[in-house]
């Protein structure tokens, strides 16, 4: 082979290479956590519908252009309604439930290993989640500790995290016990979204069923929780999922039967909310037509990575993601857009590790959809995107 060939075929390795690594770099895996159709949701029965096939789906988003690529079923589980990623090893988690009755049939927590190249999974372990109906989970990293909401029992449990990302076995379970006013939705306790404070002292626990914020003191040395107290709100609101700011000062919660947005100062060192404020999700000039009907309403909340815009999906008639702009010193928000969601009933959503994109989950069309974000505007706005996949709830990404 002479010099000049040589040196052709180099250069074209060379170009290649950076060519499929430019490609890597505008690609994120998405996962799709589903639970099948909503007709077994009004059931409340865990047991999938003939020719149903529950699990966790995965597909591709190139981040330049928002186009969403399947790739198909990586995993089957019943009832995988929650998905997060480990925010610094290739693994997945991902409750899922026996089948049975909703509320009362054990909720399981599984670990996968991601594979960046082909979007498959590979199983890691199962770890009993600690309590029923287990419905959101959260990191704290700093203690390697999971942290898991279960709704059919009004319980927070904590799992220990092996160093290869892997699940330990229960180390600690707070249940909680109370009711509200709302007959069917508030009849027990229903733990459905945890927090950790940015210090790791504490732990956040919205409970839909007895309209509190339980507030647990966490002990990262023997990964335990103790409960601190309790943040009361308007009886009938259902509180949801709640997030801190980067900073800590400020709490935000979406509530589900009243669809509020509540805006909280916290007091690291005490463990103590103070109410600032608190918006409707719905616009102002909005006339319920159905009032006294159970409805459901605010259903997820997120953070921009910048800490400068909040966003909340709003179910019911709605079928909405809202933006907000966060005042820095104040925590106090102020409405900037709200746009169709791309499907009906918008049940969970999450930013893109790029910041320039939002997947929403669509439960009632089967739909996931894709809006684009403007980063310095925090404007939403329709791509058109979207992908089909039955009883679709929850999303997590993964980026090299």
């Amino acid at each position: 082979m002479s010099l000049t060939r040589i040196v052709l075929f180099s250069a074209m390795t060379i170009l290649g290479a950076a060519a499929i690594a430019a490609e890597r770099n505008t690609q994120e895996l998405v996962y799709i956590g589903t639970r099948g159709s909503n007709v077994r949701e009004a059931s409340d029965v865990s047991q999938p519908q003939p020719g149903e096939v529950q699990g966790i789906y995965a597909a591709r988003l190139n981040t330049e252009t928002g186009q969403l690529t399947a790739i198909g079923q990586v995993a089957q589980l019943n009832r995988a309604q929650w998905l997060l990623r480990h925010p610094r090893f290739p693994v997945l988690y991902a409750v899922h439930g026996a089948v049975g009755p909703v509320r009362t049939a054990q909720s399981f927590i599984s670990s996968f290993s991601v594979d960046a190249n082909t979007g498959k999974l590979k199983l890691l372990n199962v770890a009993d989640a600690g309590g029923k109906d287990a419905n959101h989970l959260v990191i704290d990293l700093p203690s390697s500790t999971l942290f898991s909401a279960n709704h059919g029992d009004g319980s927070t449990s904590v799992l220990p995290l092996h160093p290869d990302g892997s699940l330990g076995e229960v180390s600690s379970v707070q249940i909680e016990t109370g009711s509200g006013p709302v007959p069917k939705r508030q009849e027990f306790a229903q733990a459905h979204g945890a927090a950790v404070d940015p210090a790791g002292k504490y732990v956040l626990v919205a409970d839909i069923g007895s309209d509190k914020i339980f507030i647990y003191r966490f002990d990262r040395a023997k990964r335990e929780l103790m409960r601190a107290g309790a943040q009361a709100l308007p009886p009938g609101s259902g509180p949801r999922h709640l997030v801190f700011d980067s900073r800590g000062w400020f709490v935000y919660l979406i509530t589900d039967l009243t669809s509020t947005l509540h805006v909280y100062r916290w007091d690291a060192k005490q463990g103590l909310l103070q109410p600032l404020q608190s918006l409707s999700a719905y616009p102002a000039s909005y006339v319920d037509k159905d009032a006294g009907k159970d409805t459901t309403g605010g259903a997820e909340i997120a953070m921009s990575k910048d800490g400068r815009f909040v966003y909340i999906s709003v179910r019911g008639d709605q079928n909405s993601i809202v933006a907000y702009a966060v005042d820095q010193r104040a925590g106090t928000l102020k409405e900037v857009q709200r746009l169709p969601a791309g499907g009906i009933s918008p049940r969970g959503f999450a930013i893109d590790p790029s910041g320039r994109w939002l997947l929403a989950t669509n439960d009632r069309s089967d739909t996931v959809s894709v809006l684009k974000i403007d980063p310095a505007t925090g404007l939403l706005s329709a791509t058109g995107e979207s992908l089909s996949v039955s009883g679709s709830v929850s999303i997590a990404f993964y980026a090299r």
